[in-house]
């Protein structure tokens, strides 16, 4: 069996997190692969999820070079170059003792394993999710020129998610090493829950509750609507900062209050999504857009920011809306543009025959293995 070493930045359970997992599920299920998987030392429940997919599991400290949206001064930098270089020195230890045929990061977040695997002359693979700068607000603390060349140099092939994030990288990885592939999104697809018939358009958005995910906007929409003498309810889903959330309440009139809820992370998604008659994605920019794509696995309609990675997913007037991005009023429009159930059910038909079609588990994995075995067959070379 062939050894290899996937290495993940997060025990989290978040969307490039999901796509770890599913990435290790689909290496597992050939039984063509003997599997190590790499986690950060934090708590979460990632690595309990892929302890079913693995040969073993190593916990390493594996600093970012990112910061989280502050720059930092000179002397942190320093002081984080010197984190990253002694963790790079362990995952060198790791790949040695492993001597895995291939290595896989999963993020753009982690140098050290492409570091180590360039050293160690093992062929490196770089999935990468997300842009950092324009969906999180973070910034490469080495420069932005400079960590995406290193990461085209550092890597046999790089596999972007999206054709938005491929676009982003064309400049600094050669052409013949960089490769998109859209991951597949499994969610546990369930009939959509029965309502009693309301005229309430219940509407939820999901992820985590920040200025970057657009909640915010969300709710200005939902006030707009509110103003024009719309039923509706809004259900935020995520993880969130209780001084954050109370600063999203107080910006709802005491009326409106009782029609939005917020409801902390939960593993079982799948439940809100059944109940809601529309789903919105409000970031300021998506590398792809797992919230999209399973909402159209579940039948709804999505109305989405017109930025990023929305505009390969959604079409106006099929399978959801675009709306421009910052602007409430517009997105208040989309939403009443899908006030009809009858709109809103062959959306919903038009968008899971879309995602089903393009994000299959089984097309990604013999993508996938194809390109694996490529590079193996060119190391045995």
């Amino acid at each position: 069996m062939k050894k290899i070493l996937l290495v993940s930045h997060s025990n989290y359970l978040g969307g490039a997190e999901l796509c770890f997992y599913e990435t290790l599920k689909v290496l597992h299920d050939t039984g063509e692969y003997d599997i190590t998987a790499v986690f950060p030392k934090q708590k979460g429940q990632l690595k309990e999820k892929c302890n079913l997919y693995c040969r073993s599991t190593y916990d390493l400290y594996l600093p970012t070079w990112m910061d989280s949206g502050q720059r930092l001064s000179f002397v942190e930098k320093c002081q984080r170059l010197i984190q990253i270089v002694n963790s790079t020195i362990k995952a060198l230890k790791l790949i040695k003792f492993i001597n895995p045929e291939l290595v896989i990061t999963n993020t753009s977040l982690i140098p050290q394993f492409a570091f180590a695997s360039k050293i160690h002359t093992a062929k490196h693979i770089w999935f990468i999710h997300e842009l950092v700068d324009e969906d999180f607000g973070y910034h490469f603390i080495y420069g932005k020129w400079l960590s995406r060349k290193l990461t085209g140099c550092l890597s046999d092939k790089v596999i972007t998610n999206s054709k938005f994030v491929n676009s982003r990288y064309e400049s600094f990885v050669k052409h013949e090493k960089l490769v998109m592939l859209y991951q597949p999104v499994e969610i546990k697809v369930e009939q959509k829950d029965v309502m009693s018939e309301s005229n309430i358009l219940e509407l939820l958005i999901v992820g985590k509750v920040s200025e970057y995910k657009g909640q915010r906007e969300a709710i200005l929409a939902c006030m707009e609507l509110f103003r024009r003498g719309i039923q509706f309810h809004l259900v935020v889903l995520g993880i969130a900062g209780r001084d954050y959330i109370e600063e999203l309440s107080q910006l709802l009139p005491e009326e409106v209050r009782t029609c939005v809820e917020f409801i902390d992370f939960t593993n079982n998604p799948a439940y809100y999504y059944r109940r809601a008659d529309i789903v919105l994605v409000c970031s300021r920019c998506e590398a792809l857009g797992r919230i999209t794509i399973e909402a159209m696995k579940i039948g709804l309609p999505v109305v989405a920011s017109d930025k990023g990675g929305n505009l390969e997913l959604v079409q106006n007037g099929v399978n959801g809306y675009l709306y421009k991005q910052g602007d409430p009023v517009d997105l208040a429009d989309k939403i009443m543009l899908l006030e009809s159930s009858l709109t809103r059910d062959q959306f919903g038909r038009n968008g899971k025959k879309f995602a089903d079609e393009n994000f299959s588990l089984i097309e990604f994995g013999q993508k996938f293995e194809n390109l694996i075995q490529l590079e193996v067959t060119k190391n045995k070379l």
